[in-house]
């Protein structure tokens, strides 16, 4: 199951998802260069939809991305009130937020195996005009070697001896 997280550095206070916080706060101290704890983690199966109802309540405090100006503890109670709305709208079945994050990951596999079919019919296609200009191309260089390879007779040769019409 996917998680949140919120984790704290000197630029701010971060909320995001994984299904490793451990690793994916070694990944961002690593690529940042700056020290980054883990603060809290919470695990929800619709993380996705918890993260991005929390980052609309702390909006007006964003820095940059994920990372934002307030505390922990305000992090965490954003987390908790957007979990909160989302399960309280499932129960009452008065939103589309119900869809867990496997329903989303379930339903992005369908878009994206939709796609990549209608690209591989493209291909196709391409392709089989391809073959059919490179069939059209060796046809006529076959006619064309037959033609050059064909004796002309001398009487149809000029004096320099070329090809060409008899005067």
């Amino acid at each position: 199951m996917t998680a949140l997280y919120v984790m704290e550095s000197e630029v701010g206070v971060k909320i995001g998802i994984s299904k490793n916080p451990d690793e994916r706060l070694r990944q961002i101290t690593n690529a940042s260069g700056m020290q980054v704890s883990l603060r809290h983690t919470r695990e929800h199966e619709s993380a996705y939809a918890v993260e991005q109802n929390a980052h609309k309540l702390l909006a007006d405090k964003r820095r940059t991305g994920e990372w934002f100006s307030v505390t922990v503890d305000e992090a965490i109670a954003a987390i908790n009130e957007a979990a909160s709305a989302i399960e309280d709208a499932c129960v009452s079945q008065e939103s589309a937020i119900c869809i867990t994050d496997a329903e989303i990951v379930q339903s992005l596999k369908k878009d994206a195996e939709a796609h990549f079919k209608e690209r591989l019919r493209h291909i196709a296609e391409r392709y089989r005009k391809a073959e059919r200009l490179l069939e059209e191309v060796v046809v006529w260089r076959v006619i064309d070697e037959i033609f050059e390879a064909s004796p002309v007779p001398v009487a149809w040769r000029d004096d320099s001896g070329r090809k060409g019409n008899r005067r």
